[in-house]
């Protein structure tokens, strides 16, 4: 008995179909890998920002560096030198300033005043200043700051040019700087900070890798409670192990936020759910089926 060449054809044009779809999905995905390396290395070196306040007299140096960053309070750590000593290899920190004078460094609601005293060196500073963002827009979320600073003679309250250097680089943080109109004496700058590129992107394929976690458990216990597929004694350790896989997949995000942003909702916890029901939906069918004759 031979057996009829057409079944054999059909078969073997399924396979070239699924063949072309799966090498287009592969080209897709390393067309898209490649354009993702090629944005991460992309980022421009970090460099210092220096603004100068004109006057007659030598300025007081102010370098500026962001030591922390508390994205749930909203709140930007700034460590503050103070120098007056300009010498043949640039600034020297400390410096001695030559006469008493007060700084006055403003985040857009309050300020804060720093003493300095005529030939004293002054110890570096650490003060917190406010943002305004949202740690529920993870990974996207973004905040903006404002800085102002300016100096006062203590004596005669005369204004005292100021020179501030910012190096704004932060561990797992992107920061800009820009500088900003100020109506008074002093410098003053804007601050944006978000999340680098590459957390974004790892943020992002964590959290798709969650919904195809949740989309398979969910047509597991669908297509068998339906009793389009058999029951098998494997997919329950499957299905059992996707409900713990999903919590850990959003422990491993880089900068984890608190539970309950904005991803959170859309993904996170529907996908713990998916899961959950498919499981259920096995767990039934399984009960349901009887015992075995």
């Amino acid at each position: 008995m031979t057996r009829s060449p057409v079944p054999d054809a059909l078969r073997r044009a399924a396979i070239l179909r699924r063949s072309a779809v799966l090498g287009a999905l592969l080209l897709a995905a390393t067309l898209l890998y490649a354009a993702v390396f090629a944005t991460l290395y992309r980022i421009p070196p970090n460099a210092e920002h220096t603004l100068a306040e004109p006057g007659a007299v030598p300025p007081l140096n102010i370098y500026a560096s962001m030591t922390g960053m508390d994205p749930v309070r909203e709140e930007l750590d700034i460590h503050l030198d103070f120098a007056t000593i300009s010498g043949p290899h640039g600034t020297h920190y400390p410096g001695m300033p030559s006469r008493d004078m007060v700084v006055h460094v403003g985040d857009g609601g309050s300020v804060q005043d720093i003493a300095l005293q005529a030939q004293r060196y002054t110890a570096p500073v650490t003060l917190r200043m406010s943002l305004r963002g949202s740690i529920g827009d993870y990974p996207l979320d973004r905040y903006d700051g404002h800085m102002s600073v300016s100096a006062t003679g203590t004596a005669d309250n005369a204004a005292q040019p100021v020179c501030l250097t910012v190096w704004p680089v932060l561990s797992n943080w992107t920061i800009a700087i820009e500088p900003a109109h100020t109506t008074g004496e002093g410098v003053a700058l804007d601050i944006h900070i978000t999340r680098p590129t590459p957390f974004v992107v790892v943020a992002i394929a964590v959290y798709t890798a969650m919904a195809l976690v949740g989309l398979s458990g969910l047509a597991i216990g669908a297509l068998i409670f339906l009793g389009i597929r058999r029951i098998e004694a494997t997919l329950t350790g499957t299905l059992a192990a996707m409900v713990f896989a999903v919590p850990a997949l959003r422990g491993a995000l880089p900068g984890i936020p608190p539970l309950g942003g904005h991803a959170d909702v859309l993904v996170f916890v529907w996908v713990e759910l998916a899961v959950i029901i498919g499981l259920t939906l096995f767990v039934i069918s399984w009960a349901r089926r009887g015992p075995r004759p």
